[in-house]
């Protein structure tokens, strides 16, 4: 097994795939060559030890003070238990890979969603969508989904301080909606539990949009057995400090019920 000693970037990973684009493309990559990409050289550092499945892409912030303890590059992960991680990424091996701080996303009473009977993502859902890095607040947005003791299901988005986790602006911020027409609620308001926010977060300067974007929400009607837009396929959700900055998301449907 190889044991490669990198140097920690200062290049941030702030939104998946890195850009708004999504191109997967780190233009300030000179490191790499083939010459030390190889099974000697380039492999595995270390594991981390999280409490749920992770499909969300990790995110990465160098150089951030955290009180108490100093300047890190911190590594954040969220999971499908609704928790998120920051990790020293310069520390991923042994006793010394533990959370620098650790939060869920759930209140009180709530569990991490189950999977509605989809194989898409299974057992629970929590954080399925890639969080997105506000570095000049402060913050990393996170959108959830929880489930409470009476069935009742909740999509929010949190705004996370970078430092400890604690919630910023007041949130979280529950999201709802109303649309024109019936699903498979059996009105015109949102229901949450046929939904998984899949796609990933993303950054939109204030003075293009001051709200979450959801785009194309879709809702699976029992009655049809097809799927339907929710208000033409926009809605709006306005999360916790949005005056200042906005994000963007689409939510995707769950796999139909049974």
């Amino acid at each position: 097994m190889p044991t490669p000693s990198p140097t920690p970037s200062s290049i941030d990973v702030t939104t998946y795939h890195y850009d708004n684009l999504r191109t997967g493309r780190n233009l300030n990559e000179i490191t790499l060559t083939t010459a030390n990409v190889n099974q000697t050289k380039f492999g595995k550092l270390g594991e981390l030890m999280v409490d749920g499945k992770v499909d969300a892409q990790p995110l990465y912030l160098s150089n951030v003070f955290i009180p108490s303890v100093g300047a890190k590059n911190l590594l954040y992960v969220a999971t499908e238990h609704g928790s998120v991680f920051a990790f020293d990424s310069d520390n991923v091996r042994g006793t010394a890979a533990q959370p620098l701080w650790k939060i869920s996303t759930q209140l009180p009473g709530e569990g991490p969603s189950d999977d509605r009977g989809c194989g898409q993502v299974t057992p629970e859902i929590g954080i399925t969508s890639t969080p997105v890095i506000d570095r000049a607040r402060g913050a990393i947005y996170v959108v959830s989904v929880s489930k409470d003791g009476s069935g009742h299901y909740f999509h929010r988005i949190h705004a996370l301080d970078l430092t400890s986790g604690k919630e910023l602006f007041g949130g979280p911020t529950t999201i709802t909606a109303t649309y024109n027409g019936a699903g498979s609620s059996g009105g015109n308001a949102w229901a949450p539990m046929t939904f998984s926010p899949q796609t990933n977060l993303a950054y939109i300067p204030a003075n293009v949009m001051s709200s979450v974007y959801t785009s194309k929400y879709d809702e699976f009607d029992e009655t049809t057995g097809t799927f339907k837009k929710i208000g033409g396929g926009d809605g709006f959700v306005r999360p916790p400090g949005a005056q200042r900055r906005a994000h963007l998301s689409r939510a995707q449907r769950l796999c139909p019920r049974a």
